[in-house]
């Protein structure tokens, strides 16, 4: 049988006071939320970093691997949530996000690994 005050301890709504008394933690929003929603992000490589991004919260960050990448934006986006200043966008809003491919024309260059340079202005 698990007790209340267990209970609470497991889910780490107790902590331990300097005094070695369990005391209560304030509630954060997180605590409160029942539902977890998949947030789309959108990773890509940089260099040696990778980019992410929220479009429905238009909030970006970056790692040096994609799992700290998806972990920085997981912690950015609870943060986001938490902060009462900031305002937040509906829930339709955050539903209506599609990722979609348009077909577009290029260079023959690009397809084959070659990369053009910038020709300089002529007479330097």
């Amino acid at each position: 049988m698990v007790y209340p005050s267990m209970q609470a301890a497991a889910n780490g709504a107790l902590r331990l006071s300097p005094r070695g008394m369990l005391k209560r933690r304030k509630a954060s929003l997180t605590d409160k939320l029942a539902v977890q929603i998949p947030f789309q992000i959108l990773i890509s490589r940089e260099k040696r970093w990778f980019v992410a991004s929220c479009p429905p919260l238009q909030i970006a960050t970056q790692g040096k691997t994609e799992m700290e990448v998806r972990e920085n934006m997981a912690d950015l986006i609870t943060e986001y949530l938490e902060d009462p200043d900031t305002q937040k966008p509906s829930m339709k809003d955050l539903l209506s996000v599609s990722l979609v491919s348009v077909p577009v024309s290029v260079p023959d260059e690009m397809l084959h690994g070659k990369t053009s340079t910038p020709s300089s202005p002529k007479g330097r």
